[in-house]
């Protein structure tokens, strides 16, 4: 077993909920990896059936860097933070997606709920498009249509993760700038739905 030394990766866009035009030539990428763990003691538990194994290991930082102990935590907590907010959102606009399919055949079901199932999902894709490039059907076009929340999150996690070192000091206040705003769509979704 090979462990890349990373954590779990945030929870991913369901592709099968994607409504495309059509099926791009380039698939684009799967999304960051986990955090990378900081150096340290760890202990690796392994079960096999009836049988567990435990071994401690020891996780070095490279001898050529003088990043310290409080710095890696701050990069790690810092990164951990964007993953599990990127899991949020992803999490949100699988749920968009699932509802607005569903919305789409409500007529089959419901005729005469069709106008208020129509204005669901108008207000469900305005939340939708603030939080990922709806527009985007190729990896190409993030350069002709503005950037998603998911999007500044992974590029905002590039550069808390660059390099083995504190994060700039504005890296922080653009952070919770962006997961004020995630958190106010994600309100805005919640209720939403439950009204």
């Amino acid at each position: 077993f090979v462990w890349d030394l990373t954590e779990a990766a945030p929870i991913q866009l369901d592709k099968s909920l994607k409504d495309q035009k059509y099926e791009p030539f380039s698939k684009g990428g799967n999304g960051p990896a986990g955090v990378v763990i900081k150096p340290g003691k760890y202990q690796v538990t392994m079960t096999i059936g009836d049988v567990t194994m435990t071994q401690s290991l020891r996780v070095f930082k490279d001898p050529r860097i003088n990043t310290s102990d409080a710095d890696f935590t701050e990069q790690h907590d810092l990164a951990s933070s964007i993953l599990g907010k990127l899991s949020e959102l992803n999490i949100a606009v699988n749920r968009i997606r699932l509802m607005k399919q569903q919305l789409k055949n409500i007529y089959k079901i419901i005729p005469e709920q069709t106008p208020l199932a129509d204005d669901l999902v108008a207000k469900l894709t305005t939340i939708e498009a603030l939080l990922v490039d709806t527009k985007r059907e190729t990896p190409r076009d993030v350069l002709r249509h503005p950037a998603g929340l998911d999007d500044t999150l992974e590029n905002l996690l590039s550069v808390v993760t660059i390099s083995d070192s504190k994060p700039p000091a504005q890296t922080k206040e653009v952070a919770d700038d962006v997961f004020n705003k995630v958190d106010d769509l994600l309100t805005q979704l919640d209720v939403l739905v439950n009204g």
